[in-house]
Order: C-alpha cells, then sequence, then structure tokens
C-alpha cells in the first residue's frame, strides 16, 4: 500500500506500464488465446465504450476494487474486443 503524501486529501493514482504478449496454443489453431485487459476504475468514475465494469482483487490491496474489463480475441488476422466487436481495438503491445 502507498501511503498519501503528507497534506494530500488522502487519494494516490499509481499508473502501471506493462506489455502482454500472447502465445500461441498447443492446439491446431494456432491463434493466441483470448487476453483479458483490465484497468483501475476512480470511485464515480465510469468505464469507455467497449470496457465493461467488474471487480477486482488486485484493484485495492485487501479489499480489492472497481475495474474496467474487456477480453479481447484473435480472429481473422486481427485482435478485437469479444464483448463489443463494432468498437475499433487498438492494441496496447502492437
Amino acid at each position: 500500500m502507498v501511503p498519501a503524501p503528507t497534506g494530500s486529501p488522502g487519494t494516490v493514482v499509481l499508473t502501471f506500464t506493462f506489455e502482454v504478449r500472447p502465445t500461441p496454443t498447443t492446439e491446431t489453431n494456432s491463434s493466441p488465446k483470448p487476453v483479458l485487459l483490465q484497468t483501475g476504475l476512480l470511485p464515480g468514475s465510469t468505464c469507455d465504450a467497449g470496457w465493461g465494469a467488474s471487480w477486482a482483487e488486485w484493484a485495492v490491496p485487501v479489499t480489492g476494487g472497481n475495474v474496467c474489463t474487456q477480453t479481447v480475441v484473435y480472429e481473422e488476422g486481427q485482435w478485437i474486443n469479444r464483448d463489443s466487436p463494432q468498437i475499433p481495438f487498438e492494441s496496447p503491445w502492437m
């Protein structure tokens, strides 16, 4: 847990940078497995189009917290949002 700076109202914003490299499955289909993407959701905020509100243990130490989530799948040579295929998906790892 990161303590808030002295004199602050108690809110700490953490930014995470990561790289996701899907790996091919061992089945006859060589497409990568679906990838779950999540980002923390600040209180009072809403998720962008194509993202769904959810809860994850990692979001807030001990208690968990709200997150925005989406699952992307590789189909026909491109990554798409499985739950909202009509919304263009821009890959964070390419």
